[in-house]
């Protein structure tokens, strides 16, 4: 007599659950794994799109796609000093600063500093 209703309990347990989304620990989907990316990824990543932006920038001198190539980049903490000064250098050209061409030169040089410190 009880064994039918607790039956039917159970069964109603059961559909609520499976209907409300509960995720039984076996019908869990593997997550995938995103791998983080090294400082070192990061700096040859960083050294790479700086130098194409600024070969590219000597051929076309468009410094608002330089800007923007920049400010795509990601920078690890060593290098954001020498980043953000070549983006200011290529701000100041858009603004037609008078010193711009000087904070550019000073830009790239702090960016070959970068480039030969471990």
């Amino acid at each position: 007599m009880f064994r039918g209703s607790w039956g039917s309990v159970g069964l109603l347990v059961a559909v609520f659950l499976l209907g409300s989304g509960c995720v039984l620990p076996w019908k869990r989907s593997a997550q995938p794994v995103v791998s983080t990316p090294t400082t070192q990824d990061i700096r040859a990543a960083w050294n790479t799109g700086v130098s194409t932006t600024l070969v590219r920038f000597d051929t076309t001198k468009n410094a608002q796609e330089a800007r923007d190539a920049l400010l795509d980049l990601r920078v690890t903490a060593e290098d954001k000093e020498a980043h953000l000064r070549l983006v200011l250098a290529f701000q100041a050209l858009l603004d037609k600063a008078k010193n711009a061409e000087a904070l550019l030169k000073q830009a790239r040089e702090a960016v070959e500093q970068t480039k030969n410190t471990p």
